[in-house]
């Protein structure tokens, strides 16, 4: 254990300032501030390279194990983005191929039923258009047919296509309003 020094009761105890203690390295007292940043700036770039070289051979390793992986044979029963047997729960390849053979199986038969679902949706829409087609036209040979034999008993048939009526417009009803009022006045009298 370190003892603290010991101290006079006069004399403090003195510290260089922190600004001069940069390194443990005794300086020579004949270099400049600039030749001191110098060396600093010379120090930072030997660490800068340090650092690139360790970061180049990370990516050169890294590299190889990408041409290592292109390099294998990938097997069809191999699933995509994984890489390895051991992280799997399956305890064979065998069993892992017969996995994604019905897994594949299992998506064509999806995709098959998808297809026929919607080849028998567009033609329940084809139906329900010619259904709806032939009641339009059933409609109106039964309007002729009632005609036809209104006309036949000799009464008078409505005609088979009546005219939708208009309303006036607001103009017409203002300008026909004291017209209206008049005639109606003259009709009550009676």
């Amino acid at each position: 254990m370190n003892l603290p020094a010991p101290q006079t009761p006069g004399s403090p105890l003195k510290l260089p300032p922190r600004d001069e203690v940069t390194s443990t390295e005794p300086e020579p007292v004949h270099q400049t501030a600039a030749q001191r940043e110098m060396e600093d700036d010379l120090e930072a770039l030997r660490e800068r390279e340090s650092n690139l070289r360790e970061y180049e051979a990370r990516l050169r390793a890294w590299q190889a194990q990408l041409d290592e992986r292109a390099a294998k044979p990938a097997t069809a029963s191999e699933p995509p983005f994984v890489h390895g047997v051991s992280q799997l729960p399956f305890s064979s390849d065998s069993l892992l191929a017969s996995s994604w053979e019905k897994f594949h199986r299992a998506r064509a038969i999806l995709e098959s039923e998808q297809k026929q679902m919607r080849d028998e949706r567009m033609m329940m829409r084809d139906a329900e258009l010619t259904l709806k087609r032939k009641e339009t036209e059933l409609a109106a040979r039964e309007q002729e047919l009632a005609y036809r034999e209104k006309k036949l008993l000799g009464a008078t048939p409505t005609p088979l296509v009546e005219e939708p009526k208009k309303g006036l417009s607001a103009m017409e009803r203002l300008t026909a309003a004291p017209f209206r009022a008049a005639r109606s006045a003259f009709k009550s009298d009676k």
